[in-house]
């Protein structure tokens, strides 16, 4: 589910494999560490990770193939094409293809190929490459600047990840991108007709050949009865890419939906024999989400061919698949769409309810941007335990989040500030905005400051005052631990 209403990725980012190349094995390259501080630098001002979808092919096509069929489908489903411009990318004929093909399919949209005066092809020039070399599709834009060159007449390098300049470059292009997305969201569709998410949103999980018919025949009634879908996983293939593009999708989904029969399905690729289907149940129950799980009438675990397959169903029957908000449907029923449509509205108005009394691990994270390496592995960490947290990140002008900042303290259990690389006074102030409306909106706020490195002396981890408590934590399972304490 994209940030962007009707789309399933935000971003589509278009390189050529030979701008990743390294020359030492092991080692990450450029596009990808780009990737990662895009990604990092969106989700700083969607306050959510993982909210804007950035898709990107970890295939191994080279320039000289065909226009694959994945590509295409993820070119349609993208609001923004983001082209990592160089001498690699102007070379590469699959390259252009995927720059034409975007052109075409926006140009002939609901949005055009311009949302305002913003372009939804967007330049980023990894060396400085002649304007009038530009593919026509880049229009007149002036693109963004990803590179080092100096005003010699020579293109420079990419810049490296690790400076300031680099890091500059990502936010600005981090910025115009989420503004853009803004706009797009904002004009996705006519005021007052509320988004499918709005209605309620289902995972469709991957099927046995054997089911894909009724598979496809569910997602149709679904989306006729106003109910958002998201499916299509895989791809990618391979299994961390799969696990990955799994979790991401489960965001913000009320209910996933597993059909299964006698057949185990497709084998996921490096994955040791497990197929795509059960690791999806594994990982829907992992993350808390509630599943239905579907099975055929008179379908009999024990007598299956497959064993392991056999005992899965077995154990998934016993309510020990790992999820403890299952439903188990047998066999065809009448109208299993609507069935799941008023699951779905069930749990949508429990979570409604509960939340008027308060999420109790509700949790707010407070960075500076130069703590964020600290605060992903916990952020990642209380996901993990289906523990959604809200961000927010700073960088030098404090001013322009603050709104935000007070906002979320007051609908929000326990709030954690990062002290690493920051003055104690940063941190301080935050605590005393914390303690000023907790004391008048949120009473029973918990405050907590994570200890990041560089290592401090004892006096300066003090900032309990009073009657005022503020816990000191060092480590993602103590973030756990405390933001679970309320629950």
């Amino acid at each position: 589910m994209a940030y962007v209403d009707g789309f399933e990725h935000d971003i589509f980012l278009s390189y050529a494999r030979v701008d990743d190349q390294t020359a030492t094995a092991g080692e990450r390259g450029w596009v990808s560490a780009f990737e990662e501080h895009l990604r990092v630098a969106l989700d700083r001002r969607a306050g959510r990770i993982g909210k804007v979808k950035v898709w990107r092919d970890l295939g191994g096509i080279d320039g000289n193939q065909l226009f694959d069929r994945t590509i295409e489908e993820a070119l349609d489903a993208s609001a923004v094409f983001v082209a990592l411009t160089s001498r690699g990318y102007l070379e590469s004929e699959y390259c252009r293809q995927e720059l034409g093909h975007f052109h075409r399919r926006a140009g002939g949209d609901r949005f055009g190929l311009a949302v305002g005066d913003r372009l939804r092809i967007v330049n980023v020039q990894l060396t400085d490459v002649p304007r009038d070399e530009w593919p026509e599709e880049f229009g007149r834009t002036s693109g963004f600047d990803a590179h080092d060159a100096e005003d010699n007449g020579r293109p420079g390098e990419p810049s490296e990840p690790s400076s300031p300049l680099f890091k500059r470059q990502v936010r600005a292009l981090a910025d115009a991108l989420y503004d853009m997305l803004k706009a797009m969201r904002k004009t996705s569709r006519p005021a007052g007709e509320p988004a499918a998410s709005d209605r309620g949103t289902v995972y469709l999980a991957d099927v046995a050949d054997t089911l894909r018919d009724q598979i496809d025949k569910l997602s149709h009634d679904l989306k006729q009865r106003g109910i958002e879908v998201v499916s299509g996983v895989p791809p990618p293939y391979d299994a961390i890419g799969h696990e990955k593009r799994v979790i991401e999708e489960l965001e913000g989904v009320d209910l996933t939906v597993h059909l299964l029969d006698e057949y185990a399905g497709r084998k996921i690729d490096g994955g040791a024999g497990a197929t795509y289907p059960r690791r999806q149940v594994e990982l829907a129950g992992k993350h808390g989400c509630a599943r239905t799980i579907w099975l055929p009438e008179g379908l009999d675990p024990t007598k299956v061919d497959n064993e392991a397959h056999g005992s899965f169903l077995q154990e998934l029957e016993r309510g020990k698949g790992g999820g403890d908000a299952d439903d188990f449907v047998r066999g065809l029923r009448a109208d299993l769409a609507g069935q799941i449509v008023e699951r779905v509205e069930h749990l949508r108005s429990a979570a409604r309810a509960g939340s008027a009394d308060g999420d109790e691990a509700s949790c707010l994270l407070v960075t500076h941007t130069r703590d964020t390496a600290h605060m992903l592995p916990v952020a990642e960490t209380l996901m993990g335990e289906g523990i959604e947290p809200f961000i927010n990140q700073e960088a030098n002008e404090p001013k322009a989040v603050l709104e935000l900042f007070e906002g979320r303290l007051r609908n929000v259990a326990s709030l954690i500030i990062f002290y690493g690389e920051v003055r104690r006074r940063w941190v301080r102030e935050r605590l005393d905005t914390a303690i000023k409306i907790g004391a008048k909106d949120n009473p029973d706020l918990r405050l907590a400051v994570f200890a990041a490195p560089p290592e401090k002396p004892p006096e300066d981890l003090r900032f309990s005052r009073g009657f005022i408590h503020v816990e000191t934590i060092a480590s993602a399972r103590d973030a756990l631990s405390f933001v679970g304490g309320g629950v």
